[in-house]
């Protein structure tokens, strides 16, 4: 602040009164002419974490009879002593990551900020105040990370199909290990295999009989994979394996069965 109450002391050396401030905040007030000017710098702070903040010098003054007026306003965004940005207006703005990596060590959890405003008019008085903004205490967020599950479908109809979850990897890619694997074969929502280890293998006509009702009508075979790491934490993936079936005849030579794939097996049926 400035010099907003003056206390006169006669000085017998001179014919003007000397201004003497009775302000107890950290103002730096250097109005030294006989026109009496009082300047007075006012700061305001706004602005929270993750959002802008805009400090400002709205209601600083300059009372005098001489029409002074305030041509320059400095910044001290951490008040260290050295006024960081100069302007004409009477605000400044600055994005909160720009603010705390540029002038607070690019340290996210600072509590407050705290800042310094110099005001100088066209004579080159001038005056400071110093404001503090506290702010409220971040956010602590947990990362929770996400096993990635990648299933893999293998086989031939026939013959063994193998299920296979090679690629997949815990949530904590350093620390993290998978402790469970479980297996819908025929993706209708229910696990049916649960296994410590990344493979499970069945035969063609125990996946049928077993999975599909001994029908198998379909173009694919569909499962899905779910996966639990060692922080019980989970990620699951559906593929699908094409399987067509073509019947070649219905003698002794029997059906042939392809896949996409371009693999046969042949299955004998009697007459």
């Amino acid at each position: 602040m400035g010099c907003l109450e003056k206390k006169y002391k006669k000085d017998v050396s001179r014919k003007n009164p000397e201004c003497i401030s009775n302000n107890t905040n950290n103002s730096n007030n250097t109005n030294n002419n006989s026109n009496n000017i009082v300047l007075e710098a006012i700061l305001s702070i706004n602005g929270a974490r993750d959002n802008n903040f805009t400090f400002s010098a709205k209601g600083s003054t300059v009372s005098n009879t001489a029409g002074n007026y305030i041509v320059r306003y400095e910044w001290d965004l951490n008040n260290d002593g050295s006024y960081d940005v100069a302007t004409k207006q009477e605000y400044y703005e600055i994005i909160w990551k720009d603010l705390y990596s540029n002038y607070y060590d690019n340290n996210y959890n600072i509590t407050s900020i705290t800042a310094t405003l110099k005001i100088t008019d066209n004579l080159g008085n001038q005056d400071t105040d110093t404001e503090s903004l506290l702010l409220e205490s971040p956010v602590v967020i947990i990362p929770t990370f996400i096993p990635n599950a990648v299933l893999s479908i293998s086989g031939v109809s026939g013959s063994d199909f193998t299920f296979s979850c090679e690629g997949s990897t815990p949530g904590d890619t350093r620390n993290g290990s998978i402790v469970n694997y479980e297996w819908d074969l025929n993706n209708d929502g229910i696990y049916d295999v649960s296994t410590i280890k990344n493979t499970y293998t069945i035969n063609w006509d125990a996946l049928i009989t077993n999975y599909y009702n001994s029908n198998f009508n379909k173009d694919a075979i569909t499962a899905t994979l779910r996966i639990t790491d060692n922080t019980g934490s989970q990620g699951t993936d559906t593929e699908s394996h094409s399987v067509t079936t073509i019947t070649i005849s219905s003698g002794d030579q029997g059906n042939q069965l392809v896949n996409t794939s371009g693999s046969t097996s042949t299955t004998t049926t009697s007459k």
